[in-house]
């Protein structure tokens, strides 16, 4: 979560980039939101697991190539779809 949020003040993966992750930790931890927001998206991923799947198998699988193919097509064959 902290990773994508720091790209909003230094879009490189370079020293400004983890500096602006350390930025970002402090202000969560500092004004308490740390917990909220970790919790708020670990309730996300669970409510939605299988849609998370199937785009985390997508994007396995993903070239530069637009294939136009919608995420349902990916959920059907999903190894989170059998279970």
């Amino acid at each position: 979560m902290t990773h994508e949020i720091a790209h909003t003040g230094d879009m490189s993966h370079g020293v400004g980039h983890n500096n602006q992750m350390v930025l970002v930790r402090q202000y969560l931890a500092d004004t308490a939101m740390e917990d909220y927001f970790r919790d708020a998206l670990l309730d996300l991923l669970t409510r939605h697991e299988s849609t998370f799947t199937a785009m985390r198998t997508a994007y396995g699988r993903s070239t530069t190539k637009n294939t136009g193919k919608p995420f349902d097509e990916y959920k059907e064959n999903s190894p989170a779809a059998s279970a």
